[in-house]
Protein backbone atom coordinates (compact mmCIF):
# COMPACT_ATOMS: atom_id res chain seq x y z
CA UNK A 1 0.00 0.00 0.00
CA UNK A 2 2.82 2.18 0.72
CA UNK A 3 4.52 1.84 -2.17
CA UNK A 4 1.99 2.52 -4.16
CA UNK A 5 3.06 2.77 -8.45
CA UNK A 6 6.63 0.94 -7.21
CA UNK A 7 4.93 -2.09 -6.54
CA UNK A 8 4.48 -2.31 -10.15
CA UNK A 9 8.15 -2.69 -10.80
CA UNK A 10 9.74 -6.00 -11.25
CA UNK A 11 12.56 -4.85 -9.14
CA UNK A 12 10.41 -3.97 -5.90
CA UNK A 13 8.22 -7.76 -6.82
CA UNK A 14 11.93 -9.47 -6.81
CA UNK A 15 12.74 -7.86 -3.44
CA UNK A 16 9.21 -8.33 -1.35
CA UNK A 17 9.22 -11.28 -2.67
CA UNK A 18 12.90 -12.66 -1.25
CA UNK A 19 11.88 -10.61 1.38
CA UNK A 20 8.93 -12.37 2.60
CA UNK A 21 9.87 -16.31 1.52
CA UNK A 22 13.41 -15.73 3.66
CA UNK A 23 11.23 -14.20 6.40
CA UNK A 24 8.62 -17.00 6.77
CA UNK A 25 11.62 -19.91 6.15
CA UNK A 26 13.44 -18.62 8.80
CA UNK A 27 10.12 -17.98 10.84
CA UNK A 28 9.10 -21.70 10.06
CA UNK A 29 12.58 -22.90 10.95
CA UNK A 30 12.62 -21.10 14.31
CA UNK A 31 9.05 -21.89 15.27
CA UNK A 32 8.58 -25.49 14.12
CA UNK A 33 11.02 -27.05 12.32
CA UNK A 34 9.42 -30.61 11.58
CA UNK A 35 6.96 -29.36 8.68
CA UNK A 36 7.57 -26.94 6.16
CA UNK A 37 5.20 -24.55 6.03
CA UNK A 38 7.06 -21.94 4.61
CA UNK A 39 6.32 -23.27 1.18
CA UNK A 40 2.90 -22.27 0.84
CA UNK A 41 3.39 -18.61 1.43
CA UNK A 42 6.35 -18.70 -1.15
CA UNK A 43 4.46 -20.23 -3.42
CA UNK A 44 1.88 -17.46 -2.72
CA UNK A 45 4.28 -14.85 -3.16
CA UNK A 46 6.19 -15.72 -6.21
CA UNK A 47 2.68 -15.33 -8.20
CA UNK A 48 3.77 -11.32 -7.70
CA UNK A 49 6.93 -10.74 -9.79
CA UNK A 50 5.72 -13.85 -12.01
CA UNK A 51 3.06 -12.24 -13.07
CA UNK A 52 4.37 -8.69 -13.83
CA UNK A 53 7.28 -9.95 -15.70
CA UNK A 54 4.55 -11.39 -18.12
CA UNK A 55 2.18 -8.46 -17.99
CA UNK A 56 5.12 -6.13 -18.95
CA UNK A 57 5.91 -8.49 -21.70
CA UNK A 58 2.81 -9.43 -23.05
CA UNK A 59 3.80 -13.01 -23.13
CA UNK A 60 0.67 -14.52 -21.84
CA UNK A 61 1.14 -18.49 -23.10
CA UNK A 62 4.49 -18.18 -21.82
CA UNK A 63 2.88 -17.40 -18.42
CA UNK A 64 0.68 -20.52 -18.67
CA UNK A 65 3.26 -22.53 -19.15
CA UNK A 66 5.61 -21.36 -16.46
CA UNK A 67 2.71 -20.77 -14.02
CA UNK A 68 1.78 -24.20 -14.69
CA UNK A 69 5.07 -25.75 -13.77
CA UNK A 70 5.22 -23.68 -10.95
CA UNK A 71 1.98 -25.05 -9.34
CA UNK A 72 3.14 -28.75 -10.82
CA UNK A 73 6.32 -28.49 -8.67
CA UNK A 74 4.40 -27.09 -5.82
CA UNK A 75 1.62 -30.23 -5.97
CA UNK A 76 4.48 -32.52 -6.35
CA UNK A 77 6.35 -31.08 -3.23
CA UNK A 78 3.53 -30.72 -0.82
CA UNK A 79 2.67 -33.93 -1.85
CA UNK A 80 6.18 -35.46 -1.04
CA UNK A 81 6.41 -33.45 1.90
CA UNK A 82 2.80 -34.41 3.73
CA UNK A 83 1.83 -37.68 2.44
CA UNK A 84 4.40 -39.14 0.30
CA UNK A 85 2.86 -42.61 0.88
CA UNK A 86 0.05 -41.87 -1.22
CA UNK A 87 0.47 -40.19 -5.10
CA UNK A 88 -2.07 -37.64 -5.32
CA UNK A 89 -0.46 -34.87 -6.98
CA UNK A 90 -0.99 -35.80 -10.61
CA UNK A 91 -4.57 -35.46 -10.70
CA UNK A 92 -4.84 -31.29 -9.94
CA UNK A 93 -1.16 -31.70 -12.47
CA UNK A 94 -3.69 -33.15 -14.71
CA UNK A 95 -6.20 -30.33 -14.46
CA UNK A 96 -3.85 -27.40 -14.47
CA UNK A 97 -1.98 -28.49 -17.95
CA UNK A 98 -5.13 -27.63 -19.78
CA UNK A 99 -4.25 -23.86 -19.19
CA UNK A 100 -1.15 -23.91 -21.39
CA UNK A 101 -3.11 -26.00 -23.94
CA UNK A 102 -6.30 -23.67 -24.00
CA UNK A 103 -4.06 -20.82 -24.30
CA UNK A 104 -1.81 -22.08 -27.15
CA UNK A 105 -5.44 -22.73 -29.13
CA UNK A 106 -7.14 -19.32 -28.36
CA UNK A 107 -3.54 -17.55 -29.50
CA UNK A 108 -2.49 -19.02 -32.36
CA UNK A 109 -5.59 -21.04 -33.72
CA UNK A 110 -6.85 -17.33 -33.70
CA UNK A 111 -4.20 -16.32 -35.77
CA UNK A 112 -4.43 -18.78 -38.27
CA UNK A 113 -8.08 -18.17 -38.60
CA UNK A 114 -7.61 -14.62 -39.41
CA UNK A 115 -4.86 -14.99 -41.57
CA UNK A 116 -6.53 -17.20 -44.21
CA UNK A 117 -8.79 -15.24 -46.51
CA UNK A 118 -12.21 -15.37 -46.07
CA UNK A 119 -14.49 -15.05 -49.28
CA UNK A 120 -16.39 -12.08 -49.60
CA UNK A 121 -20.38 -12.14 -49.68
CA UNK A 122 -22.16 -10.59 -52.70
Amino acid sequence: MYLEEKAKTLKIALIGCATTIIYYSLLNIILSHPYPWAIYPAFLVIWWPLALYHAQRKTFVAFSVTSTILISIFFITVNVVSSPEVIWAIYPIFVVLWWPLSMYFYVYKRKMYNSTTLPKRI
